[in-house]
């Protein structure tokens, strides 16, 4: 259970330079406008996201295989991701915390599945 959870943190760096990466990469037009604290802030953010949305996704993974029930079914990881999310942003209105929380189901799914290929690949 502990090398588990150890491999999702890893898991979870490893997205979260990937979602700073695509925020980087995505927003540089935005840099000449704007101050370098409100850049770098956008783009730790969007790292963070997508870090917890790997987490969301792999903890969720794990409590299903513990039950021994459905091997990870892709439900699950939305359901929780969209709650999660939701719970998280709600800060910014119900509307906007909806639509985040199904974004983040979507990039968990993503992610999850993008990571997989590459294991996959590399075994």
């Amino acid at each position: 259970m502990v090398k588990k959870i150890l491999k999702l943190v890893k898991e979870s760096t490893n997205s979260f330079v990937f979602g700073f990466l695509i925020e980087m990469v995505k927003k540089r037009k935005i840099i000449k406008n704007r101050s370098i604290k409100y850049v770098t802030t956008r783009w730790t953010q969007n790292g963070f996201d997508f870090a917890s949305y790997t987490f969301i996704s792999g903890v969720s993974r794990i409590f299903i295989d513990k039950i021994g029930t459905l091997r990870y079914p892709i439900f699950n990881v939305f359901f929780c991701s969209f709650i999660s999310n939701t719970a998280l942003n709600l800060k910014y209105g119900f509307v906007y915390a909806t639509k985040k929380g199904i974004y983040g189901s979507f990039y968990a799914i993503f992610i999850d599945k993008f990571s997989r290929k590459i294991k996959n690949a590399l075994q």
